[in-house]
């Protein structure tokens, strides 16, 4: 996927097909923080992180990664030339500023303008950019409102309520446990309704930290 909006050519999203779940019978370490709405109160927050190494040779630390919503630096974070940006080096607060007053037919630049252009390079070669229910009248019109939808790249919670991800019905609200996320970014980039037809596997736990219990060794 990511190469196919380097390229500007659309996906062949068929040849995904079987779905498959690299991670399935895998335990996948990690570490889990919950903290009750009492200590970070009802107000939304955005969450956003990042990966340094440091540079012994420079004696500086260098950021080399980024996260906020799911995927979306896998996506648009990599710069194919001496125009691009390296969005994984940069922060939130940077990713409006190459927005153009007309943002669906002037020239942009920056993280937004990134976004922009190379999605609409996707949806041009695909012909879906005038398609469903985001369809709009040009590649760069629709790929204007993607870049709307995921800017600044936070991910935005409301403690309290249930954590869900998928902008493409509007909703950002954390990440939740169920929606598959790879999905919910394709039909991001291709302005399409994709379904890799994962399922969740297993129950999840009804109490913290609520994933499925690792598989036994």
């Amino acid at each position: 996927m990511t190469a196919a909006i380097a390229n500007g050519t659309f996906p062949d999203l068929a040849a995904l097909f079987p779905p498959s779940d690299s991670f399935l019978n895998n335990t996948v370490r990690s570490v889990l923080v919950e903290a009750p709405a009492s200590i970070t109160g009802l107000r939304r927050v955005n969450y956003w992180a990042t990966t340094a190494i440091y540079d012994q040779g420079h004696s500086a630390w260098f950021q080399v990664q980024r996260a906020g919503g799911p995927n979306v630096t896998t996506f648009w974070g990599f710069a194919t030339g001496t125009a691009q940006t390296n969005i994984n080096a940069t922060v939130p607060s940077q990713d409006l500023v190459g927005r153009p007053a007309h943002p669906e037919t002037d020239p942009a630049s920056g993280v937004w303008g990134q976004m922009r252009d190379q999605t609409a390079a996707v949806v041009a070669a695909g012909g879906t950019f005038n398609q469903g229910v985001h369809g709009r009248s040009t590649a760069l019109a629709y790929a204007a409102w993607v870049a709307d939808t995921l800017l600044p790249n936070v991910l935005r919670f409301t403690p309290g309520t249930t954590a869900l991800w998928d902008p493409w019905h509007g909703i950002q609200n954390g990440k939740g446990l169920y929606e598959d996320a790879g999905d919910n970014i394709t039909r991001m980039v291709t302005n399409t309704d994709f379904t890799s037809g994962l399922t969740q596997p297993a129950k999840l736990l009804d109490y913290f930290p609520y994933l499925s219990p690792p598989p036994e060794s």
